[in-house]
């Protein structure tokens, strides 16, 4: 969608598809549209400008708030400058020079390896929320679920179960590129393999199938 010399897209998913998010940011450069921010919403937001090639590339900040300026200097010092930062986590950088931002496998590794852990834990606060709400339906509704309203009962139940989804997700994607982290140095060749609709599709006949057996259960 265009409003005046703003363009906005929304965005794969920078947690799983990173490489091909990057891909369609340089895409967007080459046309004149470059890359401003990612809004809460996930809306990617780009500001028109003069054609240019140019690479971007992400990467998730794992230190603390004192880490931060030290971080985005090292990178600065290794000619990427940075755009913006998203969650205070995903850090975007953009570059002339098309080269890649890992410079090994390991280290390329590592930093999914991080970003996962980090993103399970937070998760566990949704649980929490959703325990929360479990407690509280006991007390206004009663035990049996059958008086809890249905859009309540649904709320708590994806919240509750929330991790165990990010984690079928997470290792859905993990077998579905299991030769992800060999293309550290070629993002955009990696790019080009992802399939965002067989994988949503995977997605959600793995997400039926905990659904139903969730039903069973309760």
């Amino acid at each position: 969608m265009r409003i005046g010399d703003k363009k906005y897209l929304v965005s794969l998913g920078v947690a799983f598809y990173p490489e091909k998010e990057m891909l369609r940011l340089n895409k967007q450069a080459k046309q004149g549209w470059h890359f401003v921010k990612m809004n809460s919403l996930g809306i990617l937001v780009f500001q028109k400008g003069m054609p240019q090639n140019l690479t971007y590339s992400v990467d998730y900040f794992t230190g603390s708030k004192e880490d931060y300026a030290e971080y985005i200097a090292l990178y600065e010092h290794s000619g990427w400058q940075h755009v913006t930062t998203f969650m205070k986590r995903y850090c975007y950088f953009v570059s002339n020079c098309p080269a890649a931002i890992f410079t090994d496998e390991k280290s390329y590794q590592t930093r999914i390896r991080q970003e996962w852990r980090q993103q399970f834990l937070q998760s566990l606060w949704v649980t929490l929320l959703g325990v929360l709400f479990y407690l509280a339906g006991n007390f206004f509704f009663g035990g049996s679920f059958d008086n809890w309203p249905i859009i309540y009962f649904a709320v708590t139940l994806v919240a509750i179960t929330f991790p165990v989804v990010l984690l079928m997700s997470m290792g859905t994607i993990k077998l579905l590129y299991q030769k992800r982290t060999k293309y550290y140095n070629k993002p955009e060749k990696f790019a080009k393999k992802q399939n965002i609709v067989r994988d949503t599709v995977v997605l959600m006949i793995l997400g039926a199938i905990l659904g139903g057996s969730l039903a069973l259960l309760l």
